[in-house]
């Protein structure tokens, strides 16, 4: 006892580090441990939001209609995806897609390029090493197949002068800094763009930043369907995307929001049997390399 006395710190943190060993040699718990901890952050961030955050903001229910197919990363090209250039854009155009997303990276000097980033896809597009670059580098390098690289600049003189034209931003890093950015340099095509935001926190300061249409996406976050759907209850968006691996989760999100109005897309399908699946289960648009519309359908 009186061992037990004299040595009970050493005792109580022996007894901690036992636990803590048993617990995190049972994967099954460390699991529900982290999905517990997702759930409960994840829900106090709706809270944030909608109670304190965005209590008192919202957009106008939008009009706009989203076209049935969105050119994915511009539109894919010669059988190659990802491409995100000035070529690609004007296929798109061609072939009856208005509705263009397109991946927007960082580059060391602080400005955006089209690029869905600085890893494999520079090695794959330009044959350059991975890695960062400036606004300059980028600009200098030679793309495969003679196909033409974009910066963000470059993009919005494609949107000014083709005005039918919408832009669904997917932006890789510190989204809000740059639609904050862009709405600074380039607030003549604003009404063009229509930003994706990827958490609840980041819809008050886009609506503050007066973008009129926003499409929520959910491959980053990965809410609990739940969470979605009351966000979507309280707060108008023009657009929930989810991942086409996320559309069969449990709940029916897909009916439940048909059910609110909300237009739901999905990613990224190129087989017109496969979209036709999709349809029947409620979905109203996808993002897309290779598909076209036969008689530019809309909703």
């Amino acid at each position: 006892m009186d061992y037990i006395k004299q040595n009970w710190i050493k005792l109580l943190i022996f007894i901690l580090f036992l636990g803590t060993g048993i617990f995190l040699s049972n994967q099954s718990q460390v699991d529900k441990a982290r999905f517990l901890y997702k759930g409960i952050k994840d829900k106090l961030e709706l809270v944030y939001v909608l109670n304190w955050q965005a209590k008192n903001i919202s957009l106008e229910k939008s009009d706009l209609a989203i076209s049935e197919f969105i050119a994915h990363s511009g539109g894919g090209l010669q059988g190659m995806k990802y491409l995100n250039c000035l070529e690609c854009l004007e296929n798109s155009k061609q072939n009856g897609l208005n509705f263009i997303e397109m991946d927007f990276s960082w580059t060391t000097d602080g400005e955006l390029v089209a690029l869905h980033g600085w890893e494999s896809e520079i090695e794959g597009l330009f044959s350059e090493e991975k890695g960062r670059r400036s606004l300059a580098q980028f600009k200098d390098f030679k793309m495969v197949a003679g196909l033409t690289q974009m910066s963000f600049d470059d993009v919005a003189v494609w949107l000014s002068q083709n005005s039918e034209a919408y832009l669904i931003t997917d932006i890789k890093d510190e989204n809000v800094a740059a639609l904050e950015k862009i709405k600074s340099e380039h607030p003549e095509i604003i009404n063009q763009l229509i930003p994706q935001i990827y958490f609840f926190e980041e819809y008050a300061p886009v609506v503050n930043l007066g973008y009129d249409n926003v499409v929520l996406s959910l491959y980053k976050a990965d809410y609990h369907h739940n969470l979605v759907y009351d966000f979507a209850k309280k707060k108008n968006i023009l657009a929930i995307t989810l991942p086409s691996n996320q559309l069969d989760y449990p709940g029916s999100l897909v009916k439940r929001l048909n059910d609110l109005g909300v237009v739901v897309l999905t990613h990224t399908v190129d087989d017109r049997e496969e979209w036709q699946n999709f349809k029947k289960m409620g979905v109203d648009g996808a993002y897309t390399n290779f598909l076209f519309p036969t008689i530019s359908p809309s909703f």
